[in-house]
């Protein structure tokens, strides 16, 4: 697949690359630090940012700080996969401490979310990252001619010298995939039906991952990626908008389920719609 129709779609898409320590039962570091992940992509709702992901990640990596399993040594968001890159030099970020939340898990609803604060968003437009605006999100089209996925399968993980505002720092060096699905109408036998509504589609494995790798045996890491929904308006004419979050896979019928974008971005929609009418302007106090 052709690399500059990749990138045009990445320009969307952030990872973010973390270090955790296991901890024994003392709370001390216990054997190697493990490096991870999470393919995720920006969201603009009344011109706030969000990184939305899926809401399993998130409650796996919760999970396992409350009980003080983990803890997070290092974080970065990754934001040099789309055609306006020009650094390389990843985003320290906060896991910790940086506001989040999600609605369900891989069980119903399956959205994650992260807020972005304004040095976050800078320094990703400078890096020519775009979100997802709501051209792109609200009202898509209920039957697009084609269906994509985007993200980083751990098989296409691995380890370099990474480049940071910090300074250097060992990292897994992540390769995109980019892969075409094919919408289905049903859940296929023996992939798990969920609490919540799911769209279900087989996925064309790629010849290659963006750094000519070859081709993934499985998707897992992929989960959090965004789908994009193409239609073709008039000839030669294409649009496309984000129409899923990726939630989950069927290895043996390659088919992936994703939840709709839509009411996620409407329910955020809705809340900040809240929020601005409960500030009240000083002149009218």
């Amino acid at each position: 697949m052709d690399e500059a129709f990749i990138r045009h779609f990445a320009r969307h898409f952030v990872s973010i690359w973390c270090l955790r320590q296991r901890l024994d039962a003392r709370g001390k570091p216990h054997g190697q630090p493990e490096s991870f992940h999470i393919s995720a992509f920006v969201l603009s709702v009344r011109d706030e940012w969000l990184l939305i992901t899926a809401g399993h990640i998130i409650r796996k990596i919760d999970e396992d700080l409350q009980k003080k399993r983990r803890r997070i040594v290092q974080s970065y968001l990754i934001d040099d996969w789309g055609p306006k890159a020009d650094h390389r030099d990843a985003i320290p970020f906060e896991f910790e401490s940086v506001p989040r939340g999600r609605f369900g898990d891989e069980h119903d609803f399956d959205y994650g979310f992260f807020y972005l604060n304004s040095n976050h968003r800078a320094l990703l437009q400078q890096n020519g990252i775009q979100p997802v605006a709501e051209n792109a999100w609200r009202n898509p089209p209920p039957d697009p001619d084609r269906h994509y996925i985007l993200g980083i399968p751990d098989e296409f993980v691995r380890n370099e010298c990474l480049s940071t505002l910090e300074g250097p720092v060992v990292s897994s060096r992540p390769a995109i995939t980019f892969h075409q699905v094919d919408r289905v109408a049903e859940r296929p036998p023996g992939m798990p039906e969920k609490a919540a509504p799911r769209v279900y589609g087989h996925i064309a494995l790629p010849p290659s991952g963006d750094k000519g790798e070859p081709p993934p045996s499985s998707i897992i890491g992929m989960s959090g990626g965004p789908i994009f929904g193409l239609k073709e308006l008039a000839p030669g004419r294409v649009a496309y908008w984000v129409v899923g979050v990726q939630s989950s896979w069927h290895k043996l019928s390659k088919t992936i389920a994703w939840c709709p974008l839509e009411p996620l971005a409407r329910h955020i929609d809705d809340q900040f719609g809240r929020i601005e009418k409960q500030v009240i302007d000083p002149d009218d106090r």
